[in-house]
This record gives C-alpha cells, structure tokens and sequence, in this order.
C-alpha cells in the first residue's frame, strides 16, 4: 500500500471515529448527564454519564492533576505521535494494520480533546453487562482503543507464527 493510500486511509478512519466520537460525548452531555440510567435490551446496555479523570476503569484517578496531566496528557500525546509516525513511515503494512492503528490514533485523539475540553475529563456513558456483571463505562474511542490494540496483538502473532513457519 502506498504511502499516499495508507495516509487517506488513516485520515478517513482518523476522522469518522473521531467525529462519531465526539457527537456521541454531546449527546451523552446533553441527554444523560444528571439524569437516571436508561436501560436498553432488557439491562444488557445501560447508558450512564459518568466523567472520568482517569484512564481505563479510573485507574489514576487519584493521581494528583499535574501527574495526570503528564500521563494523560503529555505521555498520551507523544505515544499518539509515534503512532503516526509510524503509519507514515512503515513500509509494507497490511490494510487492515493501518485501520487498526488509525482505531488506536483516533480513541487516543477523541479522549485527549476531551481532556482539553473539559478540565482533564473524559466523557463516558456506555456500560455492558448481565446482572451483577458489568463491565466499566466507556465510550466509543475506548472501543476504537480496544478494537485497534487487539488487531494490532493478533497481527502480530499472526505474523510471528508466519515467520517461524517460513524459518521452518
């Protein structure tokens, strides 16, 4: 994949999920905040607003704000970077690698203005679960960060085997 494709496909996916990400943050502002949890599905999706200071689960939460701000921030930032540096760059990546990491770019990008936006605050309002069994609240860049990493990990392995296999 060319470099010029590789870089339009990057900015689409960058983009959209950026983009979805960000009007459904609003919306959660506009329609769940101070309100009650809707239930959808018979309990399976529960919209709730929550803000979240921390990272995945709150975990750094009660850090103070300016290590907060370094971690989240700063870190998040210059990981970003990388990341597209990386995609520019990289020569040889798979379609569906560059997807992966744009997914990873774009999660990283929506919780990041976020962060700009509202006073080192993430949005999040989406919970999943079956009874007492529930996972965290997230939102759609969590999703697009999870779905990206775990591409990104079975590609990898796929790859590793693929390389033992030809060494073989």
């Amino acid at each position: 994949m060319s470099t010029l494709r590789r870089l339009a496909l990057s900015s689409f996916v960058t983009g959209l999920v950026v983009a979805l990400d960000q009007l459904t943050k609003a919306a959660a502002r506009v329609y769940l905040a101070r309100r009650p949890p809707i239930s959808l599905c018979g309990g399976v999706v529960r919209l709730v607003y929550s803000e979240n200071v921390g990272a995945f689960l709150g975990l750094g939460a009660a850090l103070r704000p300016t290590a907060r701000v370094l971690i989240f921030g700063v870190f998040s930032g210059l990981l970003l970077i990388g990341v597209i540096v990386h995609l520019v760059t990289a020569r040889g990546l798979a379609r569906f690698d560059v997807i992966a990491a744009s997914l990873l770019v774009a999660g990283g990008l929506g919780n990041l203005i976020d962060r700009a936006l509202h006073d080192g605050r993430v949005t999040d309002f989406v919970s999943l679960g079956i009874g007492p069994l529930r996972t965290g609240i997230f939102n759609v860049a969590d999703v697009a960060i999870v779905a990206g990493v775990g591409w990104l990990l079975v590609s990898s392995v796929a790859r590793g085997r693929e390389s033992r296999q030809g060494r073989q």
